[in-house]
């Protein structure tokens, strides 16, 4: 379904929309497909009522820089957990300070009405270029190179989830259970989209390419951060043309009827060299041609 406002799209987005990767690792559960469609049900009425008077929800992001996506995901999620009937939102951002130095940082806790049981939920949502190999997590990355799957994972899997393990005296309440939810959106090169393994069920795909100097028949909207969460559903606007002459990655959505049907990132010609990536997919690799 389709609110009426944008901002609850997104946040009907960030509940429902199926995880990047799921299953139950290194002893804690991230959650599914199934576990993010049983909160939308359960959410479902709020977020109607919510779509009537979004005002609560539009003054938290108005304290946000709009090109922080990790926050404004993490307001969502506050938001998602303060309506949800099956959860009990109990404190966020808990700084773990040792004797020397911070240790880390919690981003939630819960109850879970059903069991009572305390919950330490870690968030976070990622948009990733896959190159090369892609069954290998180190060839996924986001438009800053440096950033990339494996380091996230590995990030989440071994120290952000463990936090109640390592630190249970640091804990400000007694947690039965580590939680992970890692949305976002995988980008497959033009012409190459697979499903790998590692990744959950219906994953968010988009695709990525390389913008040349052509004329490009179809309708696309160029996105700033703030919309790269939930589909567009009701653009309104004049039509657009993907970028020829890009200097910077871009985002953009693909629209027929008014209504997004696929996501793109165009990249600049010479993007992966010029940020050195090693992969001799880099030579190789042709020019989008329509």
């Amino acid at each position: 379904m389709n609110f009426k406002h944008r901002c609850i799209n997104d946040l009907a987005w960030v509940i429902q929309s199926p995880p990047v990767i799921s299953g139950n690792i290194n002893g804690s559960h991230w959650l599914n497909k199934a576990d993010c469609e049983a909160e939308y049900e359960a959410c479902f009425d709020a977020l109607l009522q919510l779509d009537q008077h979004p005002e609560p929800l539009l003054n938290a992001l108005s304290h946000l820089k709009p090109y922080i996506i990790g926050k404004r995901f993490e307001c969502f999620v506050q938001f998602w957990l303060e309506i949800s009937p099956n959860f009990e939102l109990l404190d966020s951002n808990v700084v773990l300070q040792g004797k020397t130095q911070t240790l880390g940082e919690a981003d939630f806790f819960i109850r879970e009405v059903a069991t009572d049981k305390i919950i330490h939920l870690e968030v976070s949502v990622k948009f990733y270029l896959g190159v090369d190999d892609l069954s290998q997590m180190q060839h996924w990355y986001g438009t800053n190179l440096k950033d990339r799957l494996d380091i996230k994972f590995n990030r989440l899997a071994n120290h952000q989830t463990q936090l109640a393990k390592k630190y249970p005296e640091l804990m400000p309440f007694p947690v039965d259970e580590s939680w992970c939810l890692l949305k976002g959106r995988m980008f497959y090169p033009h012409n190459q989209q697979y499903t790998q393994a590692f990744f959950a069920d219906n994953c968010p795909q988009g695709l990525w390419l390389i913008a040349e100097d052509k004329s490009y028949q179809k309708c696309f909207l160029a996105l700033d951060k703030s919309q790269w969460l939930s589909e567009i559903s009701q653009y309104q606007g004049k039509r657009q043309v993907a970028p020829s002459k890009i200097e910077h990655s871009v985002c953009m959505a693909e629209i027929q009827n008014k209504k997004e049907v696929a996501r793109y990132f165009f990249l600049p010609e010479g993007f992966w060299a010029k940020n050195r990536h090693p992969s001799s997919l880099i030579d190789t690799l042709p020019l989008l041609v329509r």
